[in-house]
């Protein structure tokens, strides 16, 4: 009975592996990096920054998707270790426009989450970031303008 419990969980739990899409892991580590910014916290930023990279590096793309994607997340994975490599708030705000640039691209091109993500601008910074909220929480200025900006996309997930 044991045995056959278990060849049914891995069933199960092999049926979900499969249907992961590729990039599903990036998102909650963004939303990391996200987050530590908006508490304007350098040292974590710069660790969830480096757990990205680690999981955007052992991301295996659709070979169909494979030439559109392959530039933007080596772009995406050096953003990620910039943000890792200082405790520089003011610079890892910087890098994180750029590494929300390229997940933004990413997100056209493989799916990255089964719900909806939104595009979010702030037009104190000119730089955009990315949400699974409509509530904007701005990465850029932290609680001293922590709902500044507004919604400009929604991206749904790739199929």
């Amino acid at each position: 009975m044991k045995h056959f419990m278990f060849t049914i969980a891995f069933c199960c739990f092999s049926f979900l592996a499969a249907r992961a899409q590729p990039g599903e892991k990036l998102l909650p580590a963004y939303k990391a990096i996200h987050q530590a910014l908006v508490n304007a916290d350098a040292p974590a930023a710069a660790e969830k920054a480096d757990l990205m990279a680690r999981a955007a590096a052992t991301i295996q793309l659709p070979e169909a998707k494979a030439d559109m994607a392959k530039a933007t997340l080596a772009r995406l994975i050096i953003n990620a270790k910039k943000i890792s490599t200082t405790d520089d708030l003011a610079a890892q705000r910087a890098y994180f426009a750029a590494l929300s640039q390229d997940l933004y691209t990413l997100a056209k091109t493989i799916s990255l989450s089964a719900r909806p993500i939104y595009q979010a601008y702030c037009p104190m910074k000119k730089a955009y970031w990315l949400s699974q909220a409509l509530a904007i929480s701005n990465p850029y200025y932290g609680k001293a303008m922590l709902t500044c900006g507004s919604i400009t996309d929604t991206i749904q997930p790739v199929k």
